[in-house]
């Protein structure tokens, strides 16, 4: 019974058609918890430490939906049985055009090409592989069964979530250490923040868009320079193995370290405790996403995760 848009109708003018409780959904997943508690002597004094790991990961699939032929969707989304949630069909990218003779030996692939017929293809131009062999790059009946040239090339639902909190106390001294991260996650951008002068010829030249392909750069990650190429849903605008990144990621989310005057001490001052501390929120982060994009926050709107540093005093009276 989840609340979604039916099956797909006819292209009539009028109010689009109303969400309903048309298609199922089942989960299966699991999480584990280790945790460990224990204590020593240093310099003749108690040390307490702990840890604890988590670690969970599910997977979700469309188990009843109206689409009998297995229509893939207007919006890249439609749901159809046996969709697993997140999956991702897109191009398999070959790498670029190399000359004219690869331009004419390869697929016709117009109908992937922002603006085909206003401006040619050519060398340094992104190359897709013919899936189907049927010589032209196109989506054929946009179905499950006849996809064109798309296959399932990764999926965008966070897997293997995991956190690991680090705890210790020693002679008035405590600090923590609070990791926490994804182990497997497809990411597409197809946005302004990854593409820059791509999308449109006024946009920014980011870094990463430097690092294109010239005559003197051939392995170059992103195409000859071209605007328009990330737009209308062609060429970067196409899901695809060359530019699909890595989200899986770890990061120091928080790291604390306080240290609580003797109580001997406060209360002196009638006080019952007193304890001051440092902590740094999201200090730094392992991944392979590219550097325009925080792990956390992936879309073109969302401003990164902001490293946080400050320092408090606890006071009980």
């Amino acid at each position: 019974d989840m609340l979604t848009n039916g099956r797909m109708l006819p292209n009539v003018d009028g109010p689009s058609e109303p969400q309903i409780n048309a298609a199922d959904l089942k989960t299966r997943g699991w999480e584990l918890t280790v945790a460990w508690r224990d204590q020593f002597k240093l310099a003749h004094k108690p040390f307490h430490y702990s840890a604890r790991f988590l670690l969970s990961d599910s997977r979700s699939w469309i188990t009843r939906f109206d689409n009998p032929t297995n229509y893939l969707g207007g919006n890249w989304d439609e749901y159809y049985v046996g969709r697993k949630i997140g999956e991702v069909w897109g191009l398999e990218t070959l790498g670029f055009f190399k000359d004219q003779a690869d331009i004419d030996n390869s697929a016709d692939q117009w109908a992937a090409t922002s603006y085909p017929g206003d401006r040619p293809i050519e060398p340094g131009d992104l190359k897709y592989k013919d899936q189907n062999g049927d010589g032209v790059i196109d989506q054929g009946s946009w179905i499950v069964d006849d996809p064109g040239d798309y296959k399932i090339i990764g999926n965008t639902r966070s897997r293997y979530n995991f956190g690991l909190d680090l705890n210790g106390d020693w002679n008035g001294f405590d600090i923590r250490f609070f990791f926490q991260g994804v182990g497997k996650k497809d990411f597409f951008p197809k946005e302004y923040k990854f593409s820059g002068i791509y999308g449109s010829p006024w946009g920014i030249v980011f870094e990463n868009n430097l690092d294109h392909w010239a005559p003197e750069n051939p392995d170059g990650y992103f195409p000859r320079l071209k605007s328009y190429l990330d737009y209308g849903g062609k060429d970067m605008n196409i899901s695809q193995t060359r530019f699909k990144q890595n989200a899986a990621y770890l990061r120091m989310k928080n790291i604390t370290f306080g240290y609580t005057l003797p109580k001997l001490m406060t209360r002196k001052f009638g006080v019952e405790s007193m304890r001051f501390y440092f902590s740094g929120e999201n200090l730094f982060e392992i991944t392979k996403l590219s550097k325009n994009y925080d792990p956390e926050a992936l879309n073109d709107s969302s401003h990164p995760f902001q490293r946080t540093y400050s320092l408090g005093l606890n006071i009980t009276l």
